[in-house]
C-alpha cells in the first residue's frame, strides 16, 4: 500500500491518529471550511485564522483544502499528483 502524508500538525503530531483511524483531517485554527463553496472562501477563513502568514501560503492552504474537501475521492489514483502539481506551482494560488 502507498501511503502520502502532508505533515499531520505542526510537528506531525496529528499522523499516528489520522493513520490509525485511516482518516484524512485537515487540522485548522481556522473555522467554517466545510461552508466555504469555492478557494476564494477557504483562503478568506484561513487569513483570518492566520493573518501573520503570507499571501501565497495562505493560497496553496486554500487550495489544498479545497482539494481535500471538495475533489479527493476515496481510491483517487491522481490524488499524489494533484497535491504535487499543487506544490510546484504556487504562484496558481494567489
Amino acid at each position: 500500500m502507498t501511503l502520502r502524508v502532508i505533515r499531520g500538525g505542526q510537528q506531525g503530531e496529528w499522523e499516528d491518529i489520522d493513520l490509525e483511524q485511516g482518516i484524512i483531517v485537515i487540522h485548522s485554527r481556522a473555522t467554517g471550511l466545510l461552508e466555504a463553496s469555492d478557494v476564494d472562501g477557504l483562503r478568506k477563513r484561513i487569513q483570518n485564522a492566520y493573518p501573520e502568514k503570507r499571501e501565497e501560503t495562505i493560497g496553496l492552504w486554500a487550495k489544498w483544502s479545497y482539494y481535500f474537501l471538495h475533489e479527493m475521492q476515496v481510491g483517487d489514483k491522481d490524488a499524489e499528483q494533484r497535491v504535487r502539481e499543487l506544490i510546484e506551482n504556487p504562484s496558481g494560488c494567489k
